[in-house]
């Protein structure tokens, strides 16, 4: 599919990085969710994500699924995270404060 290219496409030009690493973004996917974008992702890049099972920070509104994500390597740590509950479109934003670890 046309997904699981640009995922392993993604992959590819960020793998063997080095450099503090955060990826972001709509991936239209839970982490659980037979659709593994977020955990091939984390699980590929070595990226983790904030508590994945979490069920009180779903993203999308018409069903609370979590579909929007901030991933970050192991050398950095989530400090805060959160959703904003403020209708600018059919998703909620995610925000983070992340840190040197």
């Amino acid at each position: 599919t046309v997904r699981e290219k640009q995922l392993t496409e993604l992959i590819s030009i960020l793998s063997g990085r080095e450099n503090p690493m955060i990826v972001m973004g709509d991936l239209n996917s839970d982490y659980f969710h037979s659709d593994d974008t977020v955990r091939r992702l984390a699980t590929d890049l070595r990226l983790q994500a904030h508590h994945p099972e979490a069920t009180n920070l779903g993203t999308y509104r018409s069903n609370n699924r979590r579909l929007d994500w901030i991933l970050i390597s192991d050398n950095l740590k989530f400090v805060e995270y959160g959703v904003v509950d403020d209708v600018v479109s059919d998703h909620l934003a995610v925000y983070a404060s992340i840190v040197v670890d």
